[in-house]
């Protein structure tokens, strides 16, 4: 797989009853690659939900498995079942949110939010910050 073209950074968090319909919708797709899930990594987390993320990767509309993927949501959407999806792309302004909040949604599956920060890949080589008296 080509290294070249344009990456997101990917999450979906919802409930257990969320990740098990995305499982199942995920289980009707034959071929691997087309699979919504195929790529990401599924987590529990500490307050009991799911997050399917992955970073560094290629997530254009038109790939079969980020249509799955949509298809997915609106299947989250139909049984009425709380998520929340953000994906970043590498433009600062480049950043995509939806949601689906059931009136008993759980605080937690929407705590999640986008933080922009400064990253240089030239990493740094040895400290010459002067020393300072307290």
């Amino acid at each position: 797989m080509s290294k070249m073209g344009y990456r997101s950074h990917v999450l979906l968090k919802t409930t257990t009853e969320g990740y098990l319909v995305c499982l199942k919708f995920n289980d009707t797709i034959e071929i691997e690659e087309h699979k919504p899930l195929a790529c990401l990594v599924i987590k529990r987390t500490a307050s009991g939900f799911y997050k399917f993320e992955q970073d560094y990767i290629k997530w254009y509309d038109s790939y079969p498995n980020v249509r799955n993927f949509n298809k997915m949501l609106d299947l989250l959407e139909q049984y009425d079942l709380p998520y929340k999806f953000i994906r970043i792309g590498e433009d600062y302004n480049d950043i995509e949110t939806c949601s689906h909040e059931p009136e008993d949604t759980p605080e937690q599956i929407f705590e999640t939010s986008v933080e922009v920060n400064i990253y240089d890949p030239d990493d740094y080589d040895e400290d010459v910050t002067p020393l300072r008296k307290l």
